[in-house]
């Protein structure tokens, strides 16, 4: 049984890179398998949170990415037989991916195999559709069609060696090689049983308006598929964590927002929580609820307390030096004790089909806006010209309600990204703040 080496291409894919290789790591096979990882110069927690998946994995730096140079390089310092190329942001479906990927190549002719792609629900439209149509059910020998994708393919090392990928073409490598090969008299084949998701998708643009039909007619006339059931979540190994930042500034409304909070907080699903105190006191008492507890915060001016972000930066640098990654950071603070069951949750999955940056808590208002300023206070908002229920409506956000972003966010210094998704909330008692 010929092994396999797993060549994974990455550019600031922190929020991808560890589902996609825990999904390898879980596959049923009896092969050994290796990862080589071909980075090119990720600014943000790529690396780091590849190495916490897969600890000893082969690592190939590049300074200047072309798709074909980038394989190249990584195929050149694999040490298996088998190589097998998948994207950062392609999850494998299910735990035989790499057998049905590995199998085909057995047979006699053939260059290479490439597997299905279907899309997740933040995966653009245009994109959406163009995987549905394009990786269909029906497994398919090539004889003279070229078609083939680096996203999810595997060949042998022998079959590269005798013809390299073009190192100098900006995209579309794998199709020249497989134009190459069918040249030759080799045969390439489609299995659909070797499945990924797939993010980006295999042309990566679109206008989304002009898809949404498409993909919805496709979405439910594969989502009754049998073999459709039997995939794995693709966000399974995703990792969640809900921050509570408790300050003495609130005294023991804190305490007590905790203590009816904490039955809450504890049914949200997939997330783990932890209580961020400035104070011995307010730590014992959060620790009695069953709440981790990493530090206490101390400042140097108990007068000063600094912005709740930078509270956050350190707390990410402190659990990411512990090899602790998490790809969304909740924040919940104890003001707003009447928060939703399962808010989190509920924010988090619509996060996910969006596919935004970041999500937060926002009471939509209709009525007349003010905004004071050096002037006075300037009317921002009016729309009497519609019945009150007709009206289009003003989102004001809550953040202190529920909010959830990205770690990268919180590197650079934000908490809400410019396009962020809102999570409406629709009643108002779950914003009124307990009184300090």
């Amino acid at each position: 049984m010929k092994n396999v080496s797993v060549i994974v291409r990455t550019k600031n894919e922190e929020e991808w890179v560890s589902l996609c290789l825990k999904g390898i790591k879980d596959q049923t096979t009896e092969r050994e398998i290796e990862v080589v990882l071909v980075d090119n110069l990720s600014t943000d927690a790529t690396v780091k949170k590849a190495v916490s998946a897969w600890p000893g994995l082969t690592y190939v730096e590049i300074d200047q990415y072309k798709p074909g140079d980038s394989l190249n390089r990584g195929i050149a310092k694999a040490k298996n037989e088998i190589i097998v190329c998948i994207s950062a942001h392609c999850i494998p479906a299910n735990k035989y991916w790499l057998e049905a990927l590995c199998c085909e190549l057995e047979l006699e002719g053939v260059c290479g195999v490439y597997g299905r792609q279907i899309p997740l629900e933040s995966t653009e439209k245009s994109d959406a559709r163009d995987m549905w149509i394009t990786f269909g059910l029906d497994r398919r020998v090539q004889i003279k069609d070229p078609f083939f994708h680096n996203a999810n393919s595997a060949f042998y090392k022998s079959t590269w060696e005798e013809l390299p990928f073009d190192a100098q073409l900006t995209n579309l490598e794998d199709r020249v090689w497989g134009k190459m090969q069918i040249d030759k008299g080799n045969r390439i084949i489609y299995t659909p049983e070797a499945v990924v998701f797939h993010h980006h998708g295999i042309h990566q643009n679109g206008n989304n308006k002009r898809c949404d039909g498409v993909v919805d007619v496709m979405m439910n006339l594969h989502s009754n598929d049998a073999e459709f059931n039997g995939f794995e979540n693709p966000y399974k190994y995703q990792k969640s964590l809900i921050v509570v930042p408790i300050s003495k500034r609130y005294g023991v409304v804190d305490k007590l927002g905790l203590e009816q909070a904490a039955p809450k907080l504890k049914e949200e699903k997939g997330f783990d929580i932890l209580v961020l105190p400035d104070s011995d006191n307010v730590a014992e008492f959060a620790q009695s609820q069953g709440f981790y507890v990493p530090y206490t915060r101390k400042y140097t001016d108990p007068a000063v307390v600094p912005p709740l972000i930078d509270d956050l930066a350190k707390l990410l640098e402190h659990l990411e030096s512990m090899n602790k990654f998490y790809d969304y950071i909740a924040v919940a603070e104890m003001i707003y004790p009447n928060r939703r069951v399962k808010l989190f949750t509920e924010m988090r999955n619509q996060l996910r089909k969006i596919g935004a940056d970041s999500i937060v808590a926002a009471w939509p208002e209709k009525r007349p806006i003010m905004v004071e300023s050096s002037t006075g206070l300037n009317q921002r908002y009016d729309d009497y010209k519609h019945s009150y229920m007709s009206r289009r409506p003003v989102y004001i956000g809550v953040p202190g309600l529920g909010v959830i972003t990205k770690p990268q966010l919180i590197r650079e210094g934000r908490l809400i990204s410019e396009e962020t998704a809102i999570f409406e909330v629709q009643s108002w008692s779950e914003i009124k703040e307990k009184k300090k």
